[in-house]
């Protein structure tokens, strides 16, 4: 006696079970990989900064970026909790002045647009 096993049903259930979970959360949040960590990746890390010419001294247009601490001429503070969704890795950090926020979107492996407090969307360049 042969017994035949059909999948179909398993597999419709299965599909209908993933459509219904994109529905309820949208499919960017189905699709988005989070990864929450307590320091910056390496792809953000290194000096970084708004013009050329900021390369060269320390200036506050100067950043130095390692995986445990954010640090410009005129602000320093340490990291406390990193968010990476794609992309764009927001940094929570604690300093002197008390708390701030930094987001960070990898454009390629040379520039980025960063933001913070109030401050409008700008452009860092590597330094090399």
């Amino acid at each position: 006696m042969i017994l035949r096993i059909s999948f179909l049903p398993l597999v419709a259930l299965i599909g209908a079970c993933s459509d219904a979970d994109r529905g309820e959360r949208g499919d960017a949040a189905a699709t988005a990989v989070i990864d929450e960590s307590h320091v910056i990746p390496v792809e953000y890390r290194g000096r970084w900064a708004e013009t050329p010419a900021a390369c060269l001294s320390d200036n506050s247009r100067r950043y130095e970026i390692s995986a445990a601490q954010i640090y410009r001429a005129d602000f320093s503070a340490r990291v406390e909790d990193v968010i990476i969704a794609g992309d764009t890795a927001n940094v929570s950090l604690e300093g002197q002045g008390g708390a701030a926020q930094f987001r960070f979107v990898l454009d390629d492996a040379n520039t980025m647009r960063a933001s913070y407090g109030t401050r409008a969307e700008f452009t860092l360049r590597r330094c090399r």
